[in-house]
């Protein structure tokens, strides 16, 4: 386990690749934070967050539903599997698809990037990383073996409080499986300084009856192959609906301060 994130941790001091000045939008603060992994036969998109100078793995909690203190999660790493120990922070309510993992050490550089959804503006331009069915950029020498997510955006659609414990985040935007867990990130509009808002929780599907699946059956005289007629099956397909779905970062922010114990990082 401590050889697996000591190699990870060889790229902390790492010449960033993407400027981390005015008009960049996606820097190495967040591209270097956020890595494929798996638990069991789940394959997901984490990332890292630093609160109090100590480092926290943020993923989706639907894909390590049941993980316990002391199991092992898996980081793709120079194309093998790594394992990295880690206890889990719950998130209440359980309705908030959301949790912490607690890693022994340190696991990505220590970007700034500041986890708060302060300075996000309704209708701005919204990002959020992850490996799409597991796709990735080639991360060898950019990010010494880490694979690189892929980016993709929206705009902030709205954001609606159920109760005061939580809150959830509606992008305009094209989410994919595998997004699942990865951050939603944006640029604050006054200091230009890129934050994380919150985790992907994955996609809304329609679910009105245009999602039932049709047999063609064609007609008994038909003259064409154009000749047939639709015959619906008790079958129901489901359809991205085209909004991105996410929690707020906050209800991890506050389960961390509750326990921080998350190890101390050592900068970038």
């Amino acid at each position: 386990m401590k050889k697996a994130i000591g190699l990870i941790l060889v790229f902390v001091g790492f010449l960033s690749f993407v400027p981390n000045g005015y008009g960049q939008d996606i820097t190495t603060n967040i591209l270097q934070r956020v890595f494929l992994f798996k638990y069991g036969d789940k394959v997901g998109t984490s990332f890292t967050i630093d609160v109090q100078n100590r480092q926290y793995i943020i993923t989706a909690k639907h894909i390590v539903d049941g993980i316990k203190n002391g199991e092992s999660i898996e980081i793709l790493h120079n194309n093998h599997w790594e394992k990295i120990v880690v206890k889990p922070l719950y998130i209440k309510p359980d309705i908030v698809d959301m949790i912490v993992l607690v890693p022994e050490m340190q696991v990505t550089p220590a970007h700034p990037i500041e986890p708060t959804t302060g300075g996000l503006i309704l209708a701005q331009q919204i990002y959020f990383l992850g490996f799409p069915y597991s796709l990735h950029m080639d991360g060898n020498t950019l990010n010494n073996g880490l694979p690189l997510p892929f980016v993709k955006s929206g705009i902030l659609s709205a954001m609606v409080s159920p109760t005061k414990e939580y809150q959830i985040i509606y992008i305009d935007g094209i989410n994919n499986p595998g997004f699942s867990g990865g951050p939603i990130v944006f640029v604050d509009h006054q200091t230009r300084k890129l934050k994380v808002a919150g985790v992907v929780k994955g996609y809304k599907n329609t679910d009105d009856q245009e999602n039932n699946v049709y047999r063609k059956i064609p007609k008994e005289n038909g003259l064409s192959e154009d000749d047939y007629e639709l015959v619906k099956t008790d079958m129901i397909a489901k359809t991205n609906s085209g909004l991105v779905i996410g929690f707020s970062i906050q209800s991890a922010v506050d389960a961390i301060n509750k326990n921080p114990i998350g190890p101390v990082v050592k900068g970038n």
